[in-house]
């Protein structure tokens, strides 16, 4: 019973992720399509980040990438996967799964990057006619994975909007700010005499963003449904 709770915020992504594949076909739009971002691999984390996912140690780049695209999934459904009580009072949690939501797109984008660049480049060839319709093998396997992609994607700007970020703020800079904010969020109750006022002040507002998310994550499965 516990695995399928700490899985239920996680399932809920991917069925938003998938959703648009169940559901009859929108044409995709070229500003959605750039709004994807251009795949890289990331290579800065937080030390934290990296010592929980113990993919460095892969030493190559490229293998510490799919590295990241393994764990960082099942972590980021970890933090997502609590109790709305176990979240009030631990919000720092939800804060850095976001975090991981961040790299885990990060890690899809990078791994679907072939299918994306034919995409854009309308690399496809001429295609079989079917009456009035071209049906091309490729662009139609594209098509899912791009789809699949846009979904995600939305997953990541709201989570970023909720905490004052675009997509235009490259993810490594993106995944540091939402782990340094769990981290301030995660401090103990503070001694006046040597925590800094602007900093609990941060701190309470970081709470608020508590409500932000849980409302977002009900967002999110509306759209799901």
């Amino acid at each position: 019973m516990k695995r399928i709770i700490k899985f239920v915020f996680f399932l809920t992504i991917i069925v938003f992720a998938f959703k648009a594949e169940a559901v009859e076909k929108k044409p995709i739009e070229n500003k959605d399509v750039k709004l994807l971002g251009e795949p890289k691999i990331i290579t800065e984390l937080p030390e934290k980040m990296k010592v929980m996912l113990k993919c460095e140690k892969k030493k190559i780049p490229k293998k510490i990438m799919y590295c990241y695209g393994q764990k960082a999934p099942k972590l980021m459904s970890k933090a997502f996967g609590h109790s709305k009580v176990y979240n009030e009072k631990h919000g720092d949690v939800m804060i850095k799964g976001m975090a991981w939501y961040d790299l885990f797109y990060s890690t899809l984008l990078w791994k679907n990057k072939k299918y994306l660049k034919r995409y854009r480049d309308n690399n496809y060839g001429k295609g079989i006619k079917l009456g009035n319709k071209t049906f091309n093998r490729n662009k139609n396997y594209d098509e899912k994975k791009i789809r699949t992609l846009i979904s995600s994607n939305n997953g990541r700007k709201s989570m970023r909007e909720a905490l004052g970020m675009s997509l235009d703020l490259d993810p490594e800079t993106a995944i540091k700010r939402f782990w340094a904010l769990g981290e301030l969020l995660g401090l103990g109750e503070a001694k006046k005499n040597i925590v800094d006022p602007e900093m609990i002040k941060r701190r309470d507002i970081i709470v608020k963003y508590t409500d932000i998310l849980g409302k977002m994550k009900k967002n999110l499965e509306d759209k799901s449904k």
